[in-house]
């Protein structure tokens, strides 16, 4: 079995509207993400989970600085290129016996 994996989430150039769209809505997924996430684990244990709050503040603050970045371009005739290798690394469990 193959232990590892990558692919090309994004590769391409765009306007400034087209790629403040995709990446947006990639940190407001993954923000929905942890935020589902937490909700499911606080009601199985019935405790927060101080990871998913790490998560969701990193998300929104890489969201604002996104938002300020774009903000500052002067979006008249720019284009934005942008490059995603996705990673992924198979690993075993902690705490699991084979």
């Amino acid at each position: 079995m193959q232990k590892q994996h990558a692919f090309t989430l994004i590769d391409g150039t765009f306007s400034v509207a087209d790629a403040h769209n995709i990446l947006d809505t990639l940190l407001g997924a993954k923000i929905k993400f942890h935020k589902s996430h937490k909700f499911s684990l606080e009601e199985r244990h019935g405790r927060d989970h101080l990871d998913c709050n790490s998560r969701v503040e990193q998300l929104r603050a890489s969201r604002e600085e996104l938002q300020d970045f774009i903000d500052q371009l002067g979006k008249d005739g720019m284009e934005m290129e942008i490059t995603s290798e996705v990673k992924i690394k198979v690993t075993k469990k902690e705490g699991v016996v084979a």
